[in-house]
């Protein structure tokens, strides 16, 4: 398990609640995420939108990210690109909703920034 993505998936998630420009410098500017639910659709979103969306999320209902978990399964590198897999909890209309997703990550000067999301929603 590679510590160092772990720290940044674990910094994004604390950006997500409280820091929106640090959520922006996580996410690189080609940032895309891909949501495909258990009936198969798929949703591509850019990073302004997730950004959007988190944003919305942090001041409408803050009481439901309480109840949200993650737990890593996965992370490594290779060079300057890494790859993060995990399963996260999370509450939508007071019920759980259990996430399986995998993160790229890339190193840059500044630092890793997530290129990519895939999350499956089951």
């Amino acid at each position: 398990m590679d510590y160092e993505l772990v720290e940044n998936c674990r910094r994004l998630d604390e950006a997500a609640r409280n820091d929106p420009d640090v959520l922006r410098s996580l996410y690189s500017d080609d940032f895309l995420l891909y949501r495909l639910d258990s009936s198969g659709e798929t949703l591509v979103l850019d990073k302004q939108t997730v950004i959007s969306f988190l944003a919305g999320q942090r001041d409408n209902d803050a009481s439901s990210q309480e109840g949200n978990t993650v737990e890593y399964l996965h992370a490594s590198k290779s060079g300057d690109v890494g790859m993060v897999v995990g399963k996260r909890t999370m509450q939508a209309n007071q019920n759980p909703v259990e996430l399986i997703f995998s993160q790229v990550w890339r190193r840059k000067k500044g630092g890793w920034q997530m290129i990519r999301e895939s999350v499956y929603a089951q």
